[in-house]
């Protein structure tokens, strides 16, 4: 699921809701996603946004290209 968030938020800045609509999560699991690839730092949050946006972060962006390579 998360490679899924990834390509999602590839090119895209996108609040919690319009990601679980896109994979079909409920709040509480795209919440703990998010988290998962926040912490390691894949994407990050922009709170000055409102409502809260998220969107790949450099480390992100060259995961998404290498998982990308390997398949």
């Amino acid at each position: 699921m998360n490679c899924k968030i990834l390509k999602a938020l590839n090119g895209n800045s996108l609040n919690i809701e319009e990601i679980g609509g896109q994979l079909d999560l409920s709040r509480t699991e795209a919440k703990f996603h998010l988290d998962m690839l926040e912490n390691a730092l894949h994407i990050e949050k922009a709170e000055d946004a409102d409502p809260v946006v998220y969107k790949l972060t450099p480390r992100g962006e060259g995961f998404l290209a290498n998982v990308g390579e390997a398949k």
